[in-house]
């Protein structure tokens, strides 16, 4: 758990450079929702709709933007962008994450030939094999698995029950959670004699620099060549990526979004949640590809799209609209159907 640090709102004013209305020696020990914050706890508005809650919260604070007036019997933080400013409060805080792990576990297995680095933590009952190699100030949570030949970078966190597969790479401030595998063998078979053959999965990963991966992540390896996965880049839980995939940097994929192989995804781009992804095809720079949405062919730079199969997202909405016309417009012809047929 992170460690806690009380503040006065003064100091958070200074540190978040937004303007005080209140007293600038009121005390906060912690955050929480507009809904739920109680006294000493610090909240903020970053959606209108709450803002029938800016009179109700109990919270000692409220981050607002400028043409929101919670009133004078309320503290409050004036920022042009309250989210943010909540993110920086939430930082100072509380920290940075302590982890329990300390030193190498003697319940460990490291073998001899793997390379480990300076200050690195290992849990309970991990796994690191032969020739693998662990970058200084990485901590690998109890459970942790390290196939032969993979590299994890500096400062990287490895949460309970990963598994890095054989000749994976990670780079450097790489997160990974719980139960998270990563260079696992594709999906790839080929049909012989009216059988599924296995074909060999003989590439790797490649994570590069200040990933993020969630829980239960599932990132196959290349057959031939590698996955990649772009510097930057944040992957919410239960998504799969299958082989062969390269993701750019600084992409967004929300929870249970899946890829199929050797589909390109640019930087930037943003994949809300349970968005499927056919493969071999490409999702251009910038591109924004809504909830639920099928992709069936390329999708140019910056272009926004929903639906199934996905279509630009006004085009989608249009026929969304239509769709659930057609039971009036069914009920509309049958009514005329029948007139035609008394005036036969």
């Amino acid at each position: 758990m992170p460690s806690v640090n009380e503040l006065t709102l003064e100091e958070i004013a200074q540190h978040t450079g937004s303007r005080l209305s209140g007293n600038p020696e009121e005390v906060i020990k912690g955050a929480n929702t507009i809904e739920n914050a109680t006294k000493g706890e610090i909240t903020f508005l970053g959606n209108p709709k709450y803002k029938k809650w800016m009179h109700k919260t109990d919270a000692s604070c409220i981050i607002v933007p400028p043409d929101c007036n919670p009133g004078k019997d309320k503290n409050s933080l004036i920022s042009e962008n309250p989210s943010e400013t909540f993110r920086q409060v939430l930082a100072k805080i509380y920290g940075k994450k302590t982890h329990p792990v300390k030193g190498i576990s003697p319940r460990a297995k490291v073998s001899e030939k793997a390379v480990i680095g300076k200050n690195v933590r290992i849990g309970d009952n991990a796994v690191v094999e032969a020739e693998a190699n662990i970058g200084d100030e990485t901590i690998l949570y109890p459970g942790v698995y390290i196939g032969e030949k993979s590299t994890v970078g500096r400062e990287c966190v490895l949460f309970p029950g990963v598994s890095v597969m054989d000749s994976t790479k990670i780079g450097n401030g790489v997160v990974i959670n719980a139960g998270t595998v990563i260079g696992g063998e594709g999906f790839g078979f080929a049909m012989q004699e009216g059988k599924h053959v296995k074909i060999p999965q003989v590439g790797g990963v490649v994570i590069e620099d200040n990933v993020e991966i969630g829980a239960n992540v599932t990132i196959d390896r290349g057959s031939p060549g590698n996955t990649v996965i772009g510097e930057g880049t944040k992957i919410d839980n239960l998504v799969q990526i299958a082989h062969n995939v390269k993701i750019g940097k600084n992409c967004i994929l929300v929870a249970q979004v899946g890829i199929a192989g050797s589909t390109v995804i640019e930087d930037s781009v943003l994949l809300a949640g349970q968005v499927g992804v056919v493969g071999h095809i490409k999702i251009g720079e910038g591109a924004q590809v809504g909830a639920q949405a099928g992709v069936t062919r390329s999708i140019k730079p910056g272009q926004q799209v929903s639906g199934y199969p996905a279509l630009e997202h006004r085009q989608a909405n249009r026929i969304h609209a239509l769709t659930r016309r057609l039971p009036r417009l069914f009920k509309d012809m049958e009514k005329i159907k029948k007139k035609l047929e008394r005036d036969e």
